[in-house]
């Protein structure tokens, strides 16, 4: 109303403002007294006159109601004495003429708010206005709530009555206020904040809370600064909620408000509504509790109208809470005992429809049997439910079905069921968990709860259950780092298989450990273990294996640099994970594939990859994948020059890392973001997240990623001009390569290497360096390698003097450009060529190059416009254009001695010295 308020005020029309409230003010007609007697207090140009002109018979009974009007000279003495209802028409004839008045030049709005709350001479009032004002400039809006007039019913009908009269008026339009839209709350909270955005994960909490209620928002909103925090810091600077921020105490007093003004009858239907749950039917409530048909349809009726239920459309006599809160707050205030029996009684009438083949109501029977500790029905519903769940693949859904199974069996011990059976189903819970967590990523829980299941299978003498478990626990064990744990939980469980004769079991663990062996890099004897499964695989026709030896037999294929054959494989396993539905292994299967599509130069199919593998891991709840996923799409900003975009990605996905504590992934994310520190000439907080890249890949005992940290520690190195420690990096890096295959990343060591000769001023060695990492990586079908080592192949060869060779290198950078996405690439062909036009004499070609270059650069890779303008301010310098050259040199200059390399600063500084400027002389 706020708005509609300031919109009218802008227009030129004042507005009349009066309020009722809950508790008795006093004051007869206290909204109209409160309207007029605010507006009058500043009247308008010409205003007091026409209301002086009020005739003499009706000022008295409007002074007896507004004393305030006494400043516009009304006679205040008696005019003569009339009965009560005559004397009450004349004050209604009176406010007629009063509002008339102050409409006579602009239009007037009443604003009358909560007349829910108004007494009978208010409403009485209103209704004789409506009628009489319905000619006049007058706009009369009245707010209220339709559930307070419900409850003010019960409470005082004649005034229901009077207040019904008014509403359903034929002068009134009634316009009902539904509940706001996500989008609704976000534009509301924007514009109390008065912002510009709003962070979506603080309008997705408070949508979250308050269902789109106009009231619960802003009670929302104000209750942060009751509990002493700022909302700004969450709706503008996005900081996360706090996850135990609990509904506002103003929310929770207006439902215990209403609720306390129910009957104990329909409290007690509300708490057996409560306790089946969102949604119910009329039925249900009657298992729960004894109540007749023809009542309970009268209290769902008052609910209704009351507004704390709503009829579900299109389903026949099912009801749902009109908000959550309210449900909470009901369900809050039930006893325990209480709580237990209603559980009980609904769990009953659900197994009835269970035993009719309605097997939809298996979770709600796990959930009211949990909480009706029913604890032997528990292991029966929990267990359907969650293998219903897992078969769906709704892995938190399982999860929370086999959490509560797990609590029973604790329960029961050795009662009904017997020892050994809860024993059984001990092992059989623990590792179908075990499982879940693994198709989640949180290698540390599949491993707390495989160990459970080991423990009591060998309890009970289970070998194969034991294998079994030892299988799974290797992959968990092998996910968190401990190799050596992995493998004694394969090698033991392979024991076990083969005196079992466990053909198809065998050919699982013999995947896992080839799995173990990529890890390790050994490569060729990770394939013999792939290749010895996939036989056994195909022989028993398990394509769920298939498809994880496909993949495993993409990804070394991928290591290696085969990406032809990687993506074969790893569309050969996406088809077999979509053809059993095994959305885990269809989310790593697109990871994987969207990398080699990606290093292929198919940029925007592998993002759609990267997209649909991000929705499959989200899913099943899989925070490593997804965080994996999230550094895979920051290395496609960053091949894109969105390095904003790239380091936002990076930064997400090294906080899932840190969450989950999985080692080699935060070792990868933070490689990358000193990756794109470095795009951002950023080599102090590169060097730093590098530096920690290799420490945490050390402990993960990560030689691939130590490698790979090395490698760009010595670049970051070398660029900032500590050349020595950059050749120390590298050395370390040519040793680490030693623990890997030979073919290795080769072309990329090669690039690196030439990177650090540039650096350092030897032309010659980058230029062998160079062209050698050029030639591989085309080999290994890289465009983006190939692009990068041809450009820096030209600029080497450039500065050695090689400008034939050079020539060819530009020639072959513009053709790979055209396969890879970056702004950059433009430029620093453009600065190639420009070199190759300056020194085959072609002066304009060269010139119109170098700006070329220049304005490319400038906007995406600081680094690369440094070295683009110092090459241009040497080529003005040889021209002997001083002034051109001047200001080149001084911007190059500044670079470098701010990313700490003053040694090159200097060297710049010294190509054009600026002139010393001469003594004035006095005349």
């Amino acid at each position: 109303m706020r708005d509609f308020v300031d919109f009218v005020n802008l227009q030129g029309a004042p507005v009349l403002e009066g309020q009722s409230f809950e508790e008795p003010t006093g004051f007869a007609y206290q909204p109209f007294r409160e309207a007029v007697a605010s507006f009058i207090q500043e009247p308008p140009a010409g205003v007091t006159g026409r209301v002086k002109s009020i005739p003499r018979a009706y000022q008295r009974e409007l002074y007896n109601v507004i004393p305030e009007l006494a400043a516009f000279g009304f006679d205040t003495a008696p005019f003569y004495e009339l009965g009560p209802e005559q004397a009450r028409l004349r004050l209604f004839v009176g406010f007629r003429y009063l509002l008339t008045a102050l409409a006579a030049e602009a239009p007037v709005a009443l604003l009358l708010e909560d007349v829910h709350w108004a007494e009978e001479g208010s409403l009485a009032l209103l209704r004789f206005l409506l009628n009489g004002l319905a000619t006049e400039k007058v706009l009369a809006i009245a707010t209220y709530r339709p559930e307070e007039i419900a409850e003010r019913r019960e409470r005082s009908p004649t005034l229901s009555v009077a207040l019904r009269a008014v509403i359903q008026d034929r002068h009134v339009e009634t316009l009902k206020l539904e509940r706001l839209g996500r989008d609704d709350v976000a534009e509301m909270i924007r514009l109390i904040f008065r912002v510009p955005e709003v962070a979506p994960n603080f309008v997705n909490f408070v949508y979250r809370e308050t269902e789109g209620n106009p009231l619960f928002v802003e009670e929302t909103l104000k209750s942060f600064y009751e509990d002493g925090l700022s909302p700004r810091k969450f709706a503008v600077e996005g900081a996360p909620i706090p996850p135990d921020y609990d509904v506002p105490g103003t929310v929770r007093g207006i439902i215990q408000r209403r609720l306390s003004r129910l009957d104990e009858r329909t409290l007690r239907v509300l708490e057996a509504a409560a306790a089946i749950g969102d949604e119910f039917t009329a039925e249900g409530i009657r298992a729960a509790v004894s109540i007749n048909e023809g009542y309970l349809a009268d209290i769902l009726g008052g609910c209704a109208e009351h507004e704390l239920v709503v009829a579900v459309p299109g389903v026949a006599d099912a009801y749902r809470f009109a908000h959550g809160k309210i449900r909470d707050e009901v369900y809050r205030q039930i006893g325990r005992r209480r709580r237990k029996r209603l559980h009980q009684n609904v769990g009953r009438y659900l197994e009835e429809r269970f035993r009719a083949g309605d097997l939809d109501v298996v979770a709600d029977l796990s959930w009211h049997a949990f909480v009706g500790e029913a604890w032997e029905k528990v292991l029966v519903f929990a267990r359907l439910a969650g293998d219903r769940a897992w078969a769906a693949h709704e892995a938190p859904e399982a999860l929370k079905h086999y959490d509560r199974m797990a609590v029973a069996a604790s329960k029961v011990g050795k009662g009904g069921f017997g020892d050994e059976l809860i024993r059984r189903e001990l092992v059989e819970l623990n590792t179908r968990r075990g499982e879940i967590y693994l198709a989640q990523g949180k290698f540390a829980d599949a491993a707390a709860v495989l160990e459970k299941a080991k423990a009591a299978a060998e309890e009970i003498g289970d070998r194969r259950s034991l294998a079994k478990a030892m299988n799974l626990a290797g992959r968990a064990y092998g996910g968190i780092g401990s190799e050596k744990r992995a493998r004694a939980n394969l090698n033991s469980a392979l024991t076990i298989f083969k005196k079992l004769d466990a053909t198809a079991d065998i050919a699982r663990v013999l995947y896992n450990l080839g799995e173990h062996q990529r890890r390790s890099f050994d490569l060729a004897k990770a394939m013999s273990y792939f290749h010895m499964a996939e036989a056994m695989a195909e022989k028993g026709g398990d394509k769920s294996l298939l498809m994880l030896v496909s993949d495993g037999i993409g990804s070394i294929a991928l290591a290696r640099g085969d990406l032809r054959g990687a993506t074969k494989y790893c569309r050969r396993a996406l088809k077999l994970a979509r053809a059993t539905g095994d959305r885990s292994g269809e989310a790593g299967t697109q990871a994987n594939l969207g990398v080699a599509l990606f290093r292929a130069g198919k940029y925007k199919e592998a993002v759609r990859y990267f997209q649909e593998a991000m929705a499959a891991a989200t899913l099943l709840g899989n925070r490593p994948v997804t965080a994996f996923i999230l550094t895979l799409w920051g290395v496609a900003k960053y091949y894109d020059d969105d390095l904003a975009a790239a380091t936002d990605y990076f930064e997400r996905a090294l906080g899932i890392a840190q969450e989950t504590g999985h080692r080699r992934l935060e070792a990868a994310t933070r490689y990358n973001l000193g990756l794109a520190l470095m795009r951002r000439a950023d080599f102090g907080a590169a060097v730093d997240e590098l530096r920690a890249a290799l420490r945490v890949a050390r402990n993960a005992d990560d030689t691939f990623r130590q490698y790979l940290c090395q490698l760009e520690l010595a670049v970051a190195q070398a660029e900032g001009g500590r050349i020595a420690s950059a050749k120390q990096y590298l050395r370390q890096a040519e040793a680490r390569a030693a623990e890997l295959p030979a073919f290795f990343l080769q072309p990329y060591h090669d690039y690196v290497r030439g990177r650090v000769a540039w650096a350092a001023g030897e032309a010659k060695e980058a230029c062998e360096a160079f062209a050698a990492a050029a030639r591989e990586a085309k080999k290994s079908l890289e465009p983006y390698l190939t692009l990068r080592a041809q450009l820096r192949l030209a600029l080497a060869c450039a500065a050695a003097g090689r400008w034939g060779r050079a020539e060819k290198a530009v020639a072959k950078a513009k053709e790979a450009a055209g396969n890879v996405p970056g702004r950059r690439f433009a430029g620093m062909c453009a600065h190639a060529a420009a070199l190759v036009a300056a020194e085959r004499g072609a002066r304009a070609a060269a010139t119109r190059q170098f700006k070329q270059a220049v304005d490319h650069l400038a906007a995406v890779d600081s680094l690369a416009a440094a070295y683009a303008r110092l090459d241009f301010g040497k080529y003005w310098a040889e021209a002997g254009q001083r002034q051109r050259a001047q200001p080149l040199l001084a911007a190059a200059a500044r670079f470098f001695e701010n990313i700490g390399n003053k040694r090159k600063a200097g060297r710049i500084r010294g190509v054009v010295p600026p002139k010393k400027k001469k003594p004035r002389t006095k005349k």
